[in-house]
Parts: structure tokens; sequence; C-alpha cells
């Protein structure tokens, strides 16, 4: 075994071997390869990989001990519990450890998905991120000639034992989609499956349609009658008939007969209305009161034969109200009634239901939904706003949630990033949201931080509905202009370059969405689909899916003749390097007009825009010929406000609020030239006779606003100014730093200061 070696690669030279056992499975290969084939990638050093039976190790070189070999120790395996049969619903399934001895270096799982957990943890440890499931959102550095570990001892559980993120409509998803999808889950410890018994709507199945001939009486009382089932929705069992309750021990325990593993035995309402409203159902309580009694009456049947197992249901449209019941034995913590807690048809703001149902039952699960499958519903193609689901990850901890699904389209450009939050969120409930943002915005354009973040704070707005679809793509392009006249490298290019086709696909959609003519309408669509071909294996969106789903209804809708959903006479467009640029020039002169002229001369030659006075903190640029201020070429650790001189509302400048922890490029784009704002409920006026200022509160961040013509506020004047008449503000110093800098729409909003 190794000497004290702490090295895995030392000076350009392989000091380490990486083991599996003998008998490894696939996925401790798969582990142990990714590990193999990212370090060459990091480090240009290929690295032996060897089982661990084989004799003549390197006795000078650090053992990489990946999975279940002969090197981990007893109490690692201990530890690790290794071997102990668990719950589905038990976090310690995923558990991973890594450590760090003087000879071995433990990457190993409670079980496989953890060694592969473990392996992905110690890449991200280096440096290395997935934050897409595509080459645009992966970020590998290189040139790294040493990597060295030092001893430790880390094992990390997650905060839900269930964690997935899925799509709709999968079956049109091709094979690479899929897989891209499945290695990104991987790569940022998601669940590969949901737990054992988990189901869809299946009451259905439970109480056969057929059944109504014989006993009406098993079915929903709507409006007086008992209505018999039409179809597989929109009709429900009447769960207070003791048949409907017999019925549903019987199929359970033929489920359990057949897998005595089950975690849940799940009964899951028919998709849509029809809920009952016979008299004994509603003497029991809301619908949601009903099917939790309905749940407690099939367990004192099932659960004295079945001490483990747990009865799902689903708190899903008409059930998801706040119950007034509690599951059996919720007072002495034995309860066993698992409920599926669905945002999508809430009754009530859906935090509000969590906490109503984790004072009926302490096993809940939550599902989130983004996305639809249509573009008709207005939804899915865009970017979105999640940040406020994010918020309440800590709330979803404490409500005992142990299962999170997300309903997400793998449309990496639009929904990326949240995925990314949602997937670090989904194991560790209390990560730093702003600190992962600005890791994702330093590692994707580390030469455009400032613009990315105004791109995604821009996603943030349109996904609010805050902003028109006409001054998002204005803004876009804007951005991706100045991001154009910032980025280094040729990892920064081809992102940028992805960017440039998601934003002409949200042209040729916007373009669609305004066509008058029917034909014109079917024209832009197969344009949109040659578009989706070409741009299919970029990652870009699920080009299969939005071929197949959406272009083709539409087109179908507007009585264009096509048969197949594949389109297969259209062909797909060319996509390289020159067309990109062809597409964005296009599209930029289309969308900025004549003013793209007068944008390229505020980037080229700023000096000529800024006035006399203290400025060298930042730029100033006229606000008139253009759509926005612009604080830019601003790296530095200080957060800066802006400062509006009313006797020339076409300039504005900016000044320092205080320090930040790392350093940042500022860069912030107020859509439209900000009017002179008098003092409102929102916004109290505080004066000063010396210096002429106006500054204005909201939300405990600060804007001052100078009547001085030519000369603006000192640095040393305007705080002095900011510390004497509003002291109590910098009490709150670095949580304002941090709220301005990190969601200004909830400061600037259509061109006015708002409040909450």
């Amino acid at each position: 075994m190794g000497q004290n070696c702490p090295f895995i690669v030392r000076d350009g030279q392989s000091f380490s071997v990486i083991v599996v056992a003998a008998n490894a499975t696939a996925e401790e290969l798969f582990a142990a390869e990714q590990l193999r084939s990212t370090l060459r990638r990091m480090t240009g050093v290929g690295i032996e990989l060897r089982r661990d039976h084989e004799a003549a190790f390197d006795p000078q070189k650090l053992i990489i001990s990946v999975g279940l070999t002969r090197y981990l120790t007893k109490a690692l395996r201990q530890e690790m519990r290794i071997g102990e049969k668990l719950s589905s619903l038990d976090p310690w399934n995923d558990a991973f450890v890594i450590a760090k001895t003087p000879d071995v270096l433990f990457l190993a799982g409670h079980r496989d998905q953890g060694t592969i957990f473990a392996v992905f943890e110690l890449m991200e440890s280096l440096g290395c991120r997935w934050f897409f499931g595509n080459d645009a959102g992966i970020v590998i550095p290189t040139d790294m000639k040493t990597i060295e570990i030092e001893d430790c001892h880390i094992i990390k559980k997650p905060d839900f034992a269930i964690r997935r993120q899925y799509t709709w409509w999968d079956n049109h998803r091709d094979a690479a989609d899929r897989e891209s999808e499945r290695f990104w889950h991987q790569a940022n410890k998601l669940s590969e499956k949901t737990f054992s018994g988990d189901s869809g709507h299946n009451m259905g199945s439970i109480i056969s349609p057929n059944l109504y001939d014989v006993h009406p009486e098993y079915f929903a009382m709507v409006n007086g009658q008992r209505v018999k089932p039409s179809s597989r929705a929109n009709w429900q069992p009447c769960l207070s008939n003791p048949g409907v309750v017999r019925l549903a021990v019987e199929w359970a325990e033929k489920q359990l007969a057949q897998n005595p593993d089950l975690d849940v035995v799940t009964f899951a309402q028919n998709d849509g209305a029809g809920y009952c409203e016979c008299p004994v159902c509603a003497a029991i309580g809301n619908h949601a009161d009903v099917y939790l009694h309905f749940a407690n009456q099939v367990g004192r049947e099932l659960f004295p034969k079945y001490p483990r197992v747990r009865i799902q249901i689903w708190a899903y449209y008409k059930t998801a109200v706040v119950p007034h019941l509690k599951a059996n034995g919720y007072d002495r913590d034995e309860d066993r009634v698992h409920v599926q807690v669905h945002e999508i048809y809430s009754q009530v703001p859906f935090d509000e239901l969590l906490v109503g149902w984790s004072r009926a039952t302490h096993h809940l699960g939550a599902n989130i939904v983004w996305t639809w499958s249509n573009w008709r519903w207005g939804t899915n193609a865009r970017p979105h706003s999640h940040r406020y689901s994010l918020e309440q990850f800590p709330l979803y901890k404490n409500c005992n949630v142990d299962a999170l699904t997300l309903q997400a389209r793998a449309d990496w450009a639009s929904n990326g990033v949240d995925r990314y939050l949602f997937a670090k969120r989904m194991w560790d409930a209390d990560a730093d949201l702003e600190e992962l943002i600005s890791d994702l915005v330093q590692k994707m354009f580390p030469s455009a931080v400032g613009e990315y973040f105004s791109l995604l704070d821009l996603y943030e707005a349109r996904g609010k509905f805050e902003i028109t679809p006409e001054k998002f793509l204005r803004s876009g392009f804007a951005l991706l202009e100045l991001m154009r006249t910032r980025i280094r490298t040729a990892q920064e290019l081809k992102r940028w370059q992805f960017y440039i086709l998601y934003f002409h696909q949200q042209v040729l959609e916007h373009s669609i969405n305004t066509a008058q003519d029917k034909d014109e309408k079917i024209k832009l669509y197969r344009e949109m689909v040659a578009f989706l071909k070409g741009i299919k294996d970029l990652g870009v969106l699920e080009s299969n899916q939005l071929i197949r789903t959406p272009c083709w209804l539409q087109v179908k809708n507007l009585g264009g003749a096509v048969s197949d959903p594949s389109f297969p006479d259209v062909i797909a467009a060319e996509i390289s390097d020159s067309t990109i640029e062809e597409i964005y020039k296009s599209q930029l002169f289309k969308i900025l007009n004549k003013k793209f002229i007068f944008f390229k001369q505020c980037i080229n030659h700023p000096q000529e825009f800024c006035g006399s006075g203290n400025n060298r903190f930042g730029i100033r640029f006229p606000l008139r010929p253009f759509f926005g201020v612009i604080i830019s070429e601003v790296r530095t650790t200080s957060l800066y406000a802006t400062t509006h001189n009313e006797n020339n509302p076409s300039c504005m400048c900016i000044a320092p609020l205080g320090n930040l922890k790392r350093p940042f490029v500022i860069t912030r784009l107020f859509d439209n030239r900000i009017q002179s704002t008098k003092p409102n409920k929102f916004l109290p006026a505080f004066k000063s006779s010396n210096i002429h200022n106006l500054a204005y509160k909201v939300n405990g961040a600060l804007f001052t606003y100078t009547r001085n013509r030519c000369k603006y506020l000192s640095v040393k004047n305007s705080l002095s100014y900011l510390r004497n008449k509003i002291s109590d503000i910098f009490k709150m110093h670095q949580k304002i730093i941090k709220c301005l800098y990190f969601h200004p729409q909830q400061f600037l909003i259509n061109n006015k200061l708002m409040g909450n």
C-alpha cells in the first residue's frame, strides 16, 4: 500500500491508482471510469484502473478505492450500514463516505448509487460542475498539474430520501435525451427511481368501472345521483362505502403477496373531478378528510399483517386542502399514512397545504410542477421564476417531507439554472442559494460575470411576467452583445452560442404568437421544426418532444397537411459557427434596430459619455437614446447604487453602498429611462439642504438622487450622508447588499421604484 502519498497527480505525473473490487458491479465500474476520464481531462494524465485482486501495486502510489473493495475497512462498512436492508424512504440509502488515510482514498456508498455520488462529490471539490445535461453546462478545469488530497473523513446523506426530476410525455424523447439527463441526475445526486409502491392515478384499476351495474353505491354521488364512469378520468369511488374499503384491502393484499418488500401501497384518485358528495362522505369532512378517513380504514385491516408497509394517498385537486382529521397513530408518532402533496391544482397556497398535512401525518412527499406539455398553455418553452419554491425547501424539511418530485422539462437553456439549484437543495435543503448562483455564474462565464448575472435576472423577471416578451427579447439580445464583447475563452463562446440559439427560438415562437395569418403561422411552425431539428444534439431544448407535441398539434389544428408528427419532409437547419453568427446578427439588428449603433458606441467608447466629478467608480451612459442604464466594467468588491441627476435626467452615475464577499463585474440593465420619482407611500423622502440630495428607502435598500447639475456626490460625502441620516439602514448593511445585488427586480420594476 501507499506510503503516506497525498497526491493523485503531481507535476504532471500519476501518483495514484484507481481500484475496484474483483466482482465490481456495473455502477462501481461506471463510477471508477468517470473518475479516471475526468481526471484525464483535468490533468492530461492517464491514471491506472485495476481490480483489487491483482498483484504488484506500486507501493509509492495512493490507492483510490471505489466501492466495496477489499481495502474498505470494517469500521467504514459498519459506519455506512453496508449490507443493512433499508426502506427506500430512508435517506441512508444514498449516503456516501469520502475518507482519506495515509495510504488509501475511500469513495464508497451505502449502496452503488452512493458510490457514484461519492465520485462526483470528489470531482466537484476539485472544481468540476455539471450545471446542465449538455456540453454547454459542463465545467471541467484543465491544466491542473498537481492534485493533492488531504486526510479527511466525510459522510454525507441527503435531507430528502427521494429526489426526482422527470419529464412528461417521455415517449416523445429520444435515447440521447434520456441518457444525457440520466447522467446529469447522477452527477447532481438525484434519485434514479422512486420508492417502491409509488404509483400514478390508479383508483380506476382498484375499483373497476364495470362494477357500477351491480354496485352503483360504490361510485360517487354528484348532484344527488350516483355517476357511472364513462372514461378513465373525471370519476371517483365513494370512499366511505364499506364495500370500497374491502375491495381496496383485497387489492393491497394482492400487491403485497406479489411483492412483500413494497414500502407503500398507493391509492391515488383518478385524474379530474367527480368527487363524492353523498351524505356519509359529507359528514366526514372535506375531501381531504374523506381520503384520510379511507386510508385509516384500510390501514386498520392492513397494518397488523404488514408491520413495515405504509399507505400512500394524494393531496391532489379536490383533496389538496388542509384536513381536519389525523392519521391513526399520529399523536404517538406511529402513523403510517404517506401523503403525496401536489402543487398543481392546490386549493390553498402550497406552503400552507404542506404545513396543514404535516399536522395530520408524519410522512409527506412534495410534487412540484413547472411546465406543461403544450405551448397553448403558455408556460413550457419560456423561462420561469421558481425561486419561491426553492426558498421553501427548509419548510419541506421541517414538515418531514421524505420524497421530492419535480415535473420539469430538460430545456436547459430556459430551465437549466433552476433545475440545477433544485438538485442542490434536494440534497441539502439549507444550501446557500446565493453562493450556488454565484458559483454557477463565475464558472460558466468567468469573463462576463455581471452580464450573466443580469441575464439570469432577466429570466427571473420574464418568469414572473414582469416584462413583456418584446422587452425580454430586446434586453436579452443587448445582454448577449455585452457578453460577446467580454468573453475570452472557447468554452465561453460555446455557451454564448448556446444562448443565442435559445433566443432565436424565442424570436420564432414570438413571431408565431403574433402572426395573424394562418398560412404564415404554418410557415413559421415549419421553420421552427427545421431549427429544432438542427439543434437537436446540442441540448438547448428538448427538440424531439417540442416537434412531436406542440408543433405538430398546432399545425394540425391550423389545418396544415402533416400526418407524421416528426415532420419527415422538413429538413434540419444547418447549425454551425458561421450560421449562428448570421442568426445572431440578423436578430440583433431586427430586435434593437437603429439603437444598436448607439449601443456599440457606448460599449466601445464609454469615456465619451462620462461627466465630471468623482466618477472613478463606474461609467455613466446617456439613457434617452437607448433602452436602459448600463453599469459595467466595474471590477471591484464594492456594490453600487444608481444616483440620478434631476437637472440632467438623461444621465445616471453610480455610488458605492458597501462590500461583498467576492469581486464581481457589476452590470445591470434597467428597462427604459428611469423617470424622476416623487415620494409616495412606499418611498419616504429625506432631504439635505447642504447637498440637495433625496434618498429613498425601498425594502431596506437605498437609492439617492442628486439635484447638482454637473457635480456628483463624492464617495466621502455620500457615505457620510447615508450614515448620518439613515444609520438604521447600515445596521442591516450586509443583508441590504445581498438583497439588492441578487434580487434587483424587487426594487426596480416597470421603470418605477416600488416597495413590497
